[in-house]
């Protein structure tokens, strides 16, 4: 800064009459209600610029790329009024305190689904009221999906072939490698998609595009050699709006390690299922869906083909054990 009006004394921030150091003052305030235990952990947000989410007892601390900048916005809680708690909103670089309303449905599996409000200077629980909460005609929740998420029961089960259709369908591959598939070499006359869920707890995923279910002379199968194209953990899946959605976790993905897919049962002995782009699924993303404009990658038509027990479908989406069951009343 100069001494004067003029500016031509200054040649460069460091070497001018003036000199001044400017540091951000973040406003401290005290936290004055508490999330639930089963919350506290760090979260993949499918929110506006899915950010890296961490939470405690009080605080929750965004963290986001723009562009080469990280930037941390941390939350405090202020005041909790049943599943809405009114958070004061402080951003690292000091800036003054936002208001904003978080609405968070309780943890189901690996899930906590969520929206927010708009931002507003007053500290006041209006804020929390829901014309704030830029509701269109149509909206869903986004969703928190856990860092160190532990596979759970599948909502389905069974062996089914499929077809897709879509921009980005599955390819075959050698799982957690580059290769597409050199093993599969051998005579089969009969290759077939395969989609299973088949093991004792049903908590996985194997997808295979050239499955050989041809046996040899002893009746053993023929396949010996070759790996399954896809393996996939389920980790939470619940119902919103008459649809159905279920999250699924594959370390080997290169677009995104939780995907969001879209399930219904349309028969007996089909189920159709929609791929989202990444971890959330669009708005208006169906189980037919198959394009980039509705949020899907890819729509799978699943026939079955054998039963393992009984073809199960799980359709009693909030029963885990994140939820508490009141004792029955004696009769």
């Amino acid at each position: 800064m100069s001494r004067t009006a003029t500016c031509k004394y200054l040649l460069t921030p460091d070497n001018s009459p003036i000199r001044l150091r400017l540091e951000a003052l973040q406003e401290m305030i005290e936290p004055s209600c508490f999330f639930p235990n089963n919350a506290s952990g760090t979260w993949i947000s499918s929110g506006l610029g899915e950010p890296q989410v961490e939470i405690n007892s009080t605080h929750i601390i965004e963290s986001r790329w723009i562009g080469y900048q990280l930037r941390k916005d941390i939350n405090v809680c202020i005041q909790q009024k049943g599943r809405r708690f009114l958070m004061a909103k402080i951003s690292e670089f000091g800036c003054q305190a936002e208001f904003v309303c978080w609405e968070m449905v309780p943890r189901h599996h690996n899930v906590i689904r969520y929206r927010k409000s708009r931002a507003m200077i007053r500290n006041s629980f209006h804020v929390c009221d829901y014309k704030n909460f830029q509701n269109e005609r149509h909206w869903k929740y986004d969703t928190l999906i856990n860092e160190d998420a532990k596979p759970v029961e599948c909502p389905f089960s069974g062996r089914f072939t499929f077809g897709q259709k879509g921009s980005a369908p599955l390819q075959t591959r050698v799982l957690n490698g580059i290769t597409q598939s050199p093993l599969d070499t051998y005579h089969c006359p009969n290759r077939q998609t395969d989609f299973s869920i088949c093991d004792s707890d049903r908590k996985n995923i194997i997808i295979d595009l050239d499955y050989c279910f041809s046996l040899d002379k002893y009746g053993h199968p023929a396949d010996i050699k070759s790996i399954p194209d896809y393996r996939l953990n389920c980790v939470g899946y619940w119902k919103e709006n008459l649809v159905s959605y279920l999250i699924t976790h594959d370390p080997s993905d290169s677009v995104s390690r939780f995907r969001c897919w879209v399930y219904q049962r349309v028969s007996m002995t089909e189920l159709r299922l929609s791929q989202g782009l990444g971890s959330s699924c669009g708005l208006n993303q169906m189980y037919t869906s198959f394009t980039a404009e509705e949020g899907a990658a890819v729509a799978l038509n699943l026939t079955f083909i054998e039963r393992i027990q009984e073809v199960k479908e799980n359709l009693n989406h909030e029963e885990s054990e994140w939820f508490s069951r009141s004792p029955r009343e004696p009769s």
